[in-house]
Formats: structure tokens, sequence, C-alpha cells
């Protein structure tokens, strides 16, 4: 399904994988799991973007209704295994916040499994996602 009037209109893949890595900087995460599985997941509450994510990239989108009722509802778009590890490397250029969280997660992949290295680099990706910044002049 293809909602391009409802969403990002960039129409050449530099430009998309550029607007991609933003919005994935903001609204995305990387995870692994101890058995060596990776994935990117993006959420939402606008749809629209995550189905030209899906349209350009790959991967599936999910919903969950709005709870409570006075809620929106939520969409989470992912990539698994081999479709995350593509996706990352093609964003790594644009991104900032979570480039290192997208770095760990094809070290990751590229490691063997079960081993000290594999189990070294997940705690530093579940680290890394706790990194906690102190505002411009003073302490948080």
């Amino acid at each position: 399904m293809r909602l391009e009037t409802h969403g990002p209109t960039h129409t050449d893949e530099h430009s998309f994988d550029i607007y991609a890595a933003g919005y994935t900087d903001g609204e995305g995460c990387w995870y692994a799991s101890p058995k060596g599985g990776v994935k990117v997941v993006v959420w939402s509450t606008f749809p629209f973007v995550l189905f030209n994510l899906m349209d350009r990239y790959g991967g599936m989108l999910s919903s969950r209704p709005a709870n409570p009722p006075r809620w929106r509802a939520a969409y989470e778009w992912a990539l698994y295994g081999e479709d995350a590890v593509d996706f990352s490397l093609r964003l790594m250029p644009h991104l900032h916040e979570k480039r290192q969280q997208a770095q760990l997660l094809i070290d990751i992949y590229k490691s063997q499994p079960r081993s000290a290295l594999r189990e070294r680099l997940i705690n530093d990706l579940r680290a890394a996602k706790k990194n906690c910044y102190d505002p411009p002049g003073g302490e948080s």
C-alpha cells in the first residue's frame, strides 16, 4: 500500500534515506537477542510514514489499538535480521543520535553466536539506550 500523499514525498533514494535516518533517530530503536536475532523498530501514531518506510525498505507493520480509548492507536514498523543490518548500513552516514546503536547491531549480527564478544556487544547496545544527556549549562 503506497500512501505518498500523506507521508514524505521524497522521490530519490538518497533524500528518502536522509529523511528515514532522521525519523529513525527520533522514533526508532535497535534490538538484539542473546540468541542472535536483531531488529530495528520505528513507532508512530501516524501510520503513513511507516507505510512509506515499509514500501522502501521492506519489513512488517503492525498496530495496537488506543488504550485508554482517548489515546491514538500506535503503529510499529520492524525489520529483522539481514534486512535490519542492510537498513542500518544504508542509513549509517545520516544517523546522529542512534548511530552507535546501529553500529552495535551490525557488529552483533556479524559476531559468532553465543560468544563472549556477542554478549559484550549486546550489553553495550543495552547501555547505549540508557545514555542520558545533561542540558547545556546545567545539570539534569
